[in-house]
């Protein structure tokens, strides 16, 4: 896959400093188009939303939980909800990234009954109704919670989410920041749970603290991690650096401090706000760039380009038109990401295949 971050928009990033925030303004903007979700905060990263939740949920029922998740899922939370010691289950997911139902009845079958259930809109990929209904049920039939993971989508006010008690997404992926994440829920669902605290930025990360400082997590806030970001995008915006990676390179979590402090600064929260505002020509403008680099990528000269297929990824979805697919066999793909590493033409993550 190759996607088409935009690059740090100086000028809002500038403003970002001297604005303050408002969360009332914010909910306004991004809860307006939404019929069942009232409640919007913010956390650095997903990986600690998930972790909060399923702290809060093993605190409240006072036992090991079990928790399922897709199997084919980010590695960053799995490796903070190990430490929680619960019980970690995955259903199976097909090549188009729907659900296997045999793996749910397997799951079933051997008394793994889920207290949270996560489902995800796959690279920005729409859940149809039959599905949803499917996890909604087992939602009720457990009495689980269930959670949609929406971090591949570029814009919340288009994804359903319905039936989901908590959404979360990732507007840094977006955006070119270097964390955060909102989540979305209901206040009627935070009543009945006796969890209305998660309504509070403050009394939230109060609770999620408390926990990973039991962990030996030592980061107090972002500063360091805030200033050096800056830096670098200021760097890169001016004098401009062009980057090839494959996936095998990519780092994984291994200690809990590589992750930022799970409270974001006001500067990041007027920034996504900006983004949003303006987010259908954010759309557009990814639109039209990954069309240009398709058309750039054909025309490279690569000796083998028949055996190559570049398509666009649902581009006139609403939801995430920024990935171009390239797909052919591994060695085929080894060999073009060679080329183009050579021709240093994009940065991208390359992908597995097999």
């Amino acid at each position: 896959m190759i996607k088409f971050t935009p690059y740090l928009n100086i000028f809002d990033f500038f403003l970002s400093f001297f604005k303050k925030f408002s969360l009332k303004d914010f909910s306004h903007l991004l809860l307006s188009k939404s019929a069942n979700k009232n409640v919007v905060q913010f956390i650095s990263r997903s990986s600690w939303f998930l972790f909060l939740i399923a702290s809060i949920k093993k605190k409240k029922v006072n036992r090991k939980i079990n928790i399922w998740l897709p199997s084919f899922y980010c590695n960053d939370p799995i490796y903070l909800l190990e430490k929680l010691n619960i019980n970690i289950f995955f259903y199976d997911v097909d090549d188009n990234f729907r659900i296997i139902t045999s793996s749910i009845n397997f799951l079933e079958t051997h008394n793994k009954k889920p207290d949270i259930i996560v489902m995800c809109n796959f690279f920005g990929k729409i859940i149809d109704e039959k599905e949803q209904l499917f996890f909604y049920e087992l939602k009720k039939k457990y009495n689980a919670w269930l959670l949609q993971d929406a971090t591949h989508c570029i814009d919340p006010n288009v994804v359903d989410s319905k039936y989901s008690d908590f959404t979360f997404i990732s507007p840094y992926k977006f955006f070119s920041l270097p964390y955060g994440g909102l989540y979305l829920t209901n206040l009627k669902f935070l009543e009945a749970n006796s969890i209305t605290f998660l309504n509070n930025e403050k009394l939230t990360l109060d609770f999620l603290n408390k926990i990973i400082n039991s962990l030996n997590f030592k980061k107090k806030n972002n500063l360091k991690f805030f200033l050096k970001w800056m830096i670098k995008s200021l760097v890169n915006y001016l004098y401009f650096k062009l980057t090839i990676k494959i996936f095998e390179d990519d780092y994984y979590i291994e200690d809990i401090n590589l992750l930022p402090n799970p409270k974001i600064n006001f500067v990041i929260k007027n920034y996504i706000f900006f983004k949003f505002k303006k987010i259908d020509l954010i759309k557009l403008r990814i639109k039209k760039n990954s069309l240009k680099w398709k058309k750039t990528l054909i025309n490279l000269g690569f000796k083998n380009q028949e055996k190559i297929k570049i398509d666009e990824f649902d581009i006139n979805s609403n939801v995430t038109p920024y990935l171009l697919r390239i797909s052919s066999n591994h060695e085929i793909i080894i060999e073009y990401y060679k080329f183009l590493k050579e021709k240093k033409n994009t940065y991208f993550n390359m992908a597995k295949f097999k």
